[in-house]
This record gives structure tokens, C-alpha cells and sequence, in this order.
């Protein structure tokens, strides 16, 4: 959640109670006109209300590569046996391999496949996705960071 302050000018006396429509001259607000216009009053110091309006804001989100040969690519080898560790970094990673695996017709192969190999997950989030899929999760990073994963998968060898 992101907080925008609505506007530097809208600091004011709040002098009428919650419950009482102010007057509707711009110097005056009251917390039933907050509401209704979406906007949060908040308390600052001598008395004074700043008005808040809260918005919805992705943080980030995964999408699927416009190039996706590598990937293709990944797929393919995995089912001809050329991968000894799969490392996964999130689940959504997961559900794109499956997506493109499903695409080219390669899904039960890969998933075959994938579980010859060391499954490594980087925490608890992807490994549960991965064992959903049906695969073996070997290795689990802890704390969850990329070092940590690398440096298991590395202890393996």
C-alpha cells in the first residue's frame, strides 16, 4: 500500500466535529467529507489534519520474457538429460517453465525429467510450488538469498 499526500496546501484547523458536516468553504474540512471523498485525515501536530489518499501499487511482478529461446532451449536439454541441478527462484519461474514446456508439448517430459536431476528451490514459497508440480525438491536455501542457494547446490558437487 502507497500513501500520497493529496496536496501540500491541505493542512487546516479542524474545527467542526467528526460527525458534523462542515461548511462547504475550502478552508474547512471534516472527517465525513474525508471519507466520502476517499481521502484519510490524519492528525500532525497543533491540530493540524493532513489529508491522505491511499492507492494500490504493485510492487513488481514476473512476467514471462518476450525472448523466450533460452528458455525453449532449457526445456530441452533438461529432457535429454544435460542439467544435473535445477535451481528454481521463484515460483512464478516454475509456472513459466511449465507454461512453455506445455506450448511446445514437452510437460510430462520435463517434469520426468526434471526430477533425475538435484531440484534446488531458493525457500519455502518455491518449494512448495515445485512439490505441487510434482517435483522432488532435494535442496532448500536458508535464510532464503541467492548466496545461500549457490552455496548449497556448490556443497553438493
Amino acid at each position: 500500500m502507497a500513501i500520497s499526500l493529496s496536496s501540500p496546501l491541505r493542512c487546516r484547523k479542524f474545527h467542526s466535529s467528526p460527525t458534523r458536516k462542515s461548511s462547504h468553504s475550502p478552508n474547512r474540512y471534516s472527517q465525513e467529507e474525508s471519507r466520502s471523498s476517499f481521502l484519510k485525515p490524519v492528525s500532525v501536530h497543533g491540530g493540524c489534519w493532513m489529508f491522505f489518499r491511499s492507492i494500490s501499487v504493485p510492487v513488481y511482478r514476473w512476467g514471462l520474457h518476450d525472448e523466450i529461446n533460452p528458455l525453449e532451449e532449457a526445456i530441452q536439454k533438461t529432457i535429454r538429460d544435460e542439467f544435473d541441478v535445477l535451481m528454481f527462484t521463484s515460483a512464478q519461474q516454475l509456472a513459466h517453465v511449465l507454461q512453455i514446456a506445455e506450448k511446445l508439448g514437452m510437460n510430462e517430459g520435463w517434469l520426468e525429467h526434471s526430477n533425475r536431476c538435484t531440484v534446488a528451490s531458493i525457500g519455502p514459497t518455491t518449494s512448495q510450488a515445485l512439490k505441487q508440480a510434482g517435483l522432488n525438491v532435494a535442496l532448500e536455501a536458508s535464510p532464503e538469498k541467492m548466496g545461500q542457494l549457490a552455496k548449497l547446490v556448490n556443497a553438493q558437487d
